[in-house]
């Protein structure tokens, strides 16, 4: 899905924590600044082994 410039501000890798030795990095997408409260969506996926 393409995320339309502007609308949001994205931090790419993140780090929100370590497994063991290796950071745990997250991708962040931000809607506009604004002071009321809004729900949140943590889409996890646990990937591939190689």
């Amino acid at each position: 899905m393409k995320i339309q410039e502007g609308r949001v501000s994205i931090e790419e890798a993140v780090e929100i924590g370590t497994g063991g030795q290796e950071p745990l990095l997250a991708d962040i997408f931000l809607p506009p600044k604004e002071e009321s409260k809004r729900p949140a969506i943590l889409f996890v996926h646990g990937g591939g082994f190689g």
